[in-house]
């Protein structure tokens, strides 16, 4: 079927068949998460000294996360903002 989002042609049978077609997946709000790392990015300077260490990142796919894992993530990022330790996501 042919589908353009741009010219909107069938989007919406696309989403009508998201909706009815594909299960919703039973979610678990105590398993503890599960993430692949597959790629990490060191942001500090060679030689930083211990206070001026900024952290790092991690790239990879979330497998599964609980509820308290991600408010605990936005918690951590929020608190990075007021300590001026993380940029804004743009």
């Amino acid at each position: 079927m042919p589908i353009s989002a741009q010219l909107k042609y069938n989007v919406d049978v696309v989403c009508e068949y998201i909706v009815n077609k594909i299960p919703i997946p039973e979610r678990n709000f105590v398993a503890p998460p599960n993430m692949i790392v597959i790629r990490s990015f060191d942001v500090n300077k060679p030689g930083a000294e211990v206070d001026d260490i900024k952290g790092g990142v991690a790239g990879g796919s979330i497998l599964r996360v609980c509820t308290l894992a991600i408010y605990l993530a936005i918690f951590l990022y929020c608190w990075c903002l007021m300590e001026g330790t993380a940029t804004r996501l743009s």
